[in-house]
């Protein structure tokens, strides 16, 4: 008798471990929402699908204006296919070819190899000609960011201190690109050992603004810089 229960539920499992209830998702492994900030909401509605590469991969749970022609969309990602969105995906708005009386979500990704979203994640929606020069300008920008970094280390090798344009440059850098900056930038105080004691004390307290803006100490040291002050 035990043995045909545990049978019998392990086919049980295993069915719906395949069929959801939505033909995609399931309890046991949920569809994950996302939200999607537009600047027009264009008539779209619940129900109206997300396409990925003329695929449905979703659909839109609620779309509600903050100010008139202004708000947010949340769509649900089905379970077979959030693994398909990374952090560099864009969406627009569109008209959807296969029910021409709905509207419907277009997503991409811009770059491969970056990170998977998680559910809340949330995203800025393009319109026209601007969802097609998104990946262009994201891309852009991962080479900026690179090139930065390049640029911020060589400072920090040949500096023995950073002037306060440096600093304010790296806090803006840091805001903007805030959890990135400071898992990379810890990184770089770790490895590079023979950073100036003035640098790697300005970076300390950088780094302990960034991290808890609430509990930051005033550098008190305003002596004037040294002929190897650098500025960015």
């Amino acid at each position: 008798m035990k043995r045909f229960f545990f049978l019998a539920l392990s086919v049980f499992l295993g069915s719906i471990a395949f069929v959801g209830t939505d033909g995609c998702s399931f309890v046991l492994w949920p569809a994950i929402e996302v939200e999607i900030s537009v600047s027009d909401l264009e008539a779209i509605q619940k129900e109206d699908k997300v396409y990925m590469s003329g695929q449905v991969i979703g659909e839109v749970t609620t779309a509600q204006s903050k100010v008139p022609r202004q708000g947010t969309i949340k769509a649900k990602i089905y379970s077979d296919h959030k693994k398909q969105i990374n952090e560099s995906a864009v969406f627009t708005i569109a008209a959807d070819k296969m029910d021409n009386d709905r509207k419907c979500l277009l997503v991409k990704n811009c770059m491969e190899n970056r990170p998977i979203i998680k559910s809340g994640h949330q995203f800025q929606g393009y319109r026209g000609y601007r969802f097609e020069t998104a990946c262009l300008e994201k891309r852009a920008a991962a080479v900026w960011t690179e090139h930065y970094k390049k640029m911020v280390k060589d400072i920090l090798e040949s500096a023995s201190r950073l002037s306060e344009e440096t600093i304010d440059n790296l806090k803006a850098f840091g805001q903007e690109h805030h959890d990135e900056f400071i898992k990379w930038m810890d990184g770089v105080i770790k490895e590079m050992e023979d950073m100036a004691p003035e640098v790697r004390r300005q970076l300390d307290n950088l780094m302990k603004e960034l991290k808890d803006p609430k509990n930051t100490t005033p550098d008190t040291n305003v002596n004037g810089f040294d002929s190897n002050q650098i500025n960015t």
